[in-house]
């Protein structure tokens, strides 16, 4: 795709048992990238045990003049996290070594960053106060900007300023955002992979896509949007929100209708529905409706609601009266069954103070509305203490809490123990007043690199001889892999299943040699990918 997304299927080939391998280059010759965190891909060399990755400056003079980065691996990926910049043009070159001894050394390849006006006008205004505690990673900003935790740009889109809600990393290393109406997904170099459009049945008009959207495992795509239906007199106007699952080629698959199921005329006049969050083990969908202060749970195999925290939409679902919370955002389900929501708490008006809220869920045994943490805006201004509109909040993996005050312009992490570890303030100049601005963001996400989950099938060499198949989880994250060995004619010979930690390798010796060859296919549990190895013989 341009250049920039990756093939989903690797061939390497053992043939008269010498191996040639089909493998991809990558940044690929005179590429040109949007990101300087990048993962560099290489063929493999047969014997080769180790890979030295060398890197400079293009500029004239020697390779070695100019050189700025220069690391082993025993892998043919190797990522490259820190020490590439904007504005810059790089050549780059792979070595080989086998026992001790150098025995291939590629071309010089070129790469360029391109320029960006934003490494002078955008400033992150990253405060740490306790390195320690912090969550390493990147943080997603909705004006389209990647940044590490000290504030440095790591990936910039093509529309800086432009808001980009939910702007999110996928599971396949991909960007996913929503941009004026409509809803995109995008590699990281920007080039387009899907786009949605505005849709017409036989009974109504769907587009105006809005606020949260969600990568599904199935490939598919499931979006906040508006929906008005015609020739319909009972049509409610007021109560025009939707949630559609589409597949890649625009084709709805699934589509829920809150003036369909919300049956409350006399109470409900408008929800403004703001976030989204699927259970998809269980297949149960969480909706934020600010206006109602309510959030519900829908059974997405039969499209009802089944309980409402707040204000009840029917009278078949069960109803959980609360009074903790007020104009929320960003609800979703945690690990330990726990809702956590950023409360805005709008009753007051502007003399209220928002706060962040993991509530545990109420059931017919146990119906209170009972927070399980809370933390409170205490910061000096107390204007600051008030958000009023957006916000958004995230539980970490080491168990704080990433939180956006998007009406203040604030991003901090807290603690369990509600310290302050971690703050950003962006701001962008003015290009004609060369005044600093605030550049706020309506939500905040994170991901521990822009590679989390990323794998590579290579042959296993010891003393020249390929002795099996090694398995390299280069991803930030921990992942599963589906191994099968399949004959010639496409029958399952052996499948197993393995768990693959972050950084860690697996070696699966040869099997037994089928008369016509076989297939090796490893797949991610994960992500997309496949990878595909054959083994042929004469």
């Amino acid at each position: 795709m341009k250049g920039h997304l990756r093939n989903n299927i690797w061939i390497l080939s053992f043939v008269f048992w010498s191996l040639v391998i089909q493998a991809q280059l990558y940044p690929s010759d005179k590429a040109v990238l949007r990101y300087t965190q990048i993962m560099f891909e290489y063929p493999q060399v047969a014997n080769a045990e180790v890979y030295k990755i060398e890197i400079a400056k293009n500029v004239s003079g020697s390779f070695e003049n100019s050189k700025v980065y220069s690391a082993q691996d025993s892998s043919i990926a190797h990522l490259v996290s820190n020490g590439l910049f904007f504005g810059n043009s790089y050549k780059w070159h792979y070595s080989a070594y086998s026992a001790g001894k150098k025995i291939f050394t590629s071309k010089d390849f070129t790469f360029e960053i391109i320029k960006t006006n934003l490494v002078t006008n955008f400033r992150a205004n990253v405060s740490v106060f306790d390195s320690s505690k912090v969550d390493a990673g990147l943080i997603l900003l909705d004006n389209g900007v990647i940044i590490d935790r000290l504030g440095n740009l790591i990936l910039v889109t093509d529309s800086f300023g432009v808001e980009k809600r939910d702007f999110s990393l996928t599971s396949n290393g991909t960007l996913t955002y929503l941009q004026t109406v409509s809803a995109y997904e995008r590699t990281l170099n920007g080039d387009l992979i899907w786009k949605t459009k505005e849709l017409k049945t036989e009974k109504e008009i769907i587009n105006g896509y809005h606020h949260d959207m969600i990568k599904l495992s199935n490939g598919n795509y499931l979006v906040m949007c508006k929906v008005l239906e015609f020739n319909n007199p009972r049509f409610r106007k007021n109560l025009n929100e939707a949630i559609v699952e589409l597949d890649s080629n625009n084709n709805i698959v699934w589509l829920w209708k809150e003036c369909v199921e919300v049956t409350d005329t006399i109470t409900i006049k408008k929800t403004h529905l703001n976030s989204i969050f699927l259970n998809e083990n269980r297949n149960k969908l969480f909706v934020s409706g600010r206006d109602i202060n309510t959030i519900f749970r829908i059974d997405r195999a039969t499209s009802k609601i089944e309980s409402c925290i707040g204000t009840s939409l029917n009278d078949a679902s069960e109803h959980y009266p609360q009074n903790i919370f007020s104009g929320q955002h960003s609800a979703q389900l945690l690990e330990n069954g726990n809702i956590l929501l950023f409360n805005n708490n709008t009753k007051s008006g502007k003399n209220s103070v928002s706060s962040i809220l993991e509530i545990k869920q109420p059931s017919r045994k146990s119906p209170s509305v009972v927070p399980q943490f809370g933390y409170i805006y205490m910061f000096d201004n107390p204007e600051d203490n008030f958000c009023e509109k957006g916000g958004d909040v995230n539980k970490l993996k080491n168990g704080n809490y990433l939180i956006s005050s998007s009406a203040n312009n604030r991003n901090f992490e807290i603690t369990s123990s509600k310290k302050i570890v971690w703050q950003c303030r962006p701001e962008k100049l003015d290009t004609i007043t060369k005044i600093w601005v605030p550049a706020s963001s309506y939500r905040i996400n994170f991901s521990e690199s822009l590679y989390p989950f990323y794998f590579t099938a290579q042959f296993n060499y010891q003393s020249g001889k390929v002795t099996g198949v090694k398995i390299v989880n280069e991803g930030s994250s921990d992942d599963q892999y589906d191994i099968e060995i399949k004959d010639s004619k496409g029958k399952m010979i052996s499948k197993e299943h393995l768990i693959v930690f972050k950084t860690k390798t697996v070696t699966i010796p040869l099997p037994k040699i089928v008369k016509k060859g076989y297939k090796l296919l490893v797949t991610s549990s994960n992500s997309t990918q496949t990878k595909e190895l054959i083994f042929t013989k004469n």
